[in-house]
């Protein structure tokens, strides 16, 4: 993130610091479930990527729990080094209580990787993406390692749904950079911001309470 945006964001920041404090941020966390749960492609999809949380994220144990509960296969990212090939994050298989994890340089749990268990671009339908901040036109900013923009740039938008999980507190006005990947939703509290429209329906479903 550059010094200028970073310091614009950093109210951002603390307000989320102080959703997790209070624990509105598991609150909030459970309403995107909500949402996602309804969301077409995530409803679709077979092979979902998702993340493993920090503090400052929306949760996501509860998003990974739901989805091998209704049988779609997780993934999650990895950090890998050049040896592997030139990308620097890919996807895992995880499964839960079978899957290592370990934590990476940045103290992110992420799945014991080898080269020889990459996974084909093809392979995943949707990929759930952190945020730091967004934007209305669905652009997001992230920590500023590149590591999901590069590995986006591998994906075919028209097969494969890119979706940020945010808190409504976390949009703000920035432009874009040229390395950008644009997402095809983003999905906070308050509903999902799509290309077209914002819909606002909370969906309680498949046992979800």
């Amino acid at each position: 993130i550059i010094p200028k945006l970073l310091s614009e964001l950093m109210p951002i920041i603390k307000h989320v610091d102080q959703l997790h404090n209070n624990f509105d941020g598991e609150r909030k966390s459970i309403f995107i479930l909500q949402h996602l749960s309804g969301y077409l492609p995530f409803r679709r999809a077979k092979n979902l990527a998702a993340y493993w949380a920090t503090d400052e994220e929306v949760a996501t144990s509860n998003i990974i729990e739901y989805a091998n509960r209704v049988g779609k296969a997780v993934y999650l990212p990895a950090i890998i080094r050049a040896r592997c090939g030139n990308e620097t994050m890919r996807f895992h298989r995880y499964i839960p209580g079978k899957t290592a994890l370990r934590l990476n340089s940045f103290g992110i749990a992420e799945p014991e990787y080898q080269c020889t268990s990459s996974t084909p671009s093809g392979v995943v339908d949707l990929i759930l993406v952190p945020l730091v901040g967004y934007n209305q036109n669905r652009d997001r900013i992230g920590m500023g390692g590149g590591y999901y923009d590069r590995t986006l740039s591998n994906f075919d938008i028209r097969s494969t749904n890119f979706v940020g999980l945010a808190f409504a507190c976390q949009k703000a006005e920035f432009d874009p950079m040229p390395h950008d990947v644009r997402l095809h939703a983003i999905i906070t509290e308050d509903g999902i911001a799509l290309k077209y429209q914002i819909r606002w329906t909370i969906y309680i479903e498949d046992g979800l309470q």
